[in-house]
């Protein structure tokens, strides 16, 4: 059993029981110095001592009791206490799980948003079909006329060689002009 200091066993005890004690102690002093017989004493002070008696025990019953419905307190509280602390862990772990799904989320928002705007900007393109017609349509175009200036250039290289035929023929012709006009000339010049 512990031994109680006199302030923990007034506070557990209560003034009451205190003095029914120092009463009780009071009595046993008065009568053992008194000059009563035993038998006299027990006969008076008995039922007196006895209702005593069974007051302090009252008192220490209860005194008992309180002490373990604290202790069940106590025990509870701890309990409660690892409880809280678990739930908090708990949920520091479940702030960190939404943290990180936060972020995950975040990241799939901006990929979306730019995927999106490819999306728009793809769709205002042409399709692949119709930039394929044209890109035909050009190489028909570039056929034709690269067709057209090798032909415009055949005709180019052809009146290029007419045309210096005819300087040359001309040419050939003044000569032979200027020839007659001389030996005309010079007929001339010696029939005269």
């Amino acid at each position: 059993a512990v031994e109680l200091s006199a302030l923990e066993s007034r506070i557990l005890y209560g003034e009451a029981d205190w003095r029914l004690i120092n009463r009780m102690a009071g009595a046993v002093a008065k009568w053992s110095s008194s000059e009563s017989t035993p038998k006299d004493i027990e006969e008076v002070h008995k039922p007196k001592f006895r209702s005593w008696i069974d007051s302090l025990d009252f008192s220490i019953t209860k005194v008992d009791d309180v002490l373990a419905m604290n202790e069940n307190e106590r025990i509870s509280y701890e309990r409660l206490r690892v409880d809280t602390e678990a739930q908090i862990k708990q949920a520091d772990v479940d702030i960190e799980k939404a943290k990180s799904d936060l972020i995950t989320e975040q990241q799939r928002r901006k990929h979306r948003q730019e995927y999106e705007a490819f999306a728009t900007k793809i769709q205002e393109l042409p399709s692949c079909d119709s930039t394929q017609r044209e890109l035909d349509l050009v190489q028909q175009e570039i056929d034709r006329l690269t067709q057209q200036r090798e032909t415009l250039h055949a005709k180019y290289d052809s009146r290029h060689k007419q045309f210096h035929l005819l300087a040359l023929a001309t040419s050939q012709l003044l000569r032979a002009l200027e020839d007659e006009k001389a030996a005309e000339a010079a007929a001339a010049a010696a029939a005269a």
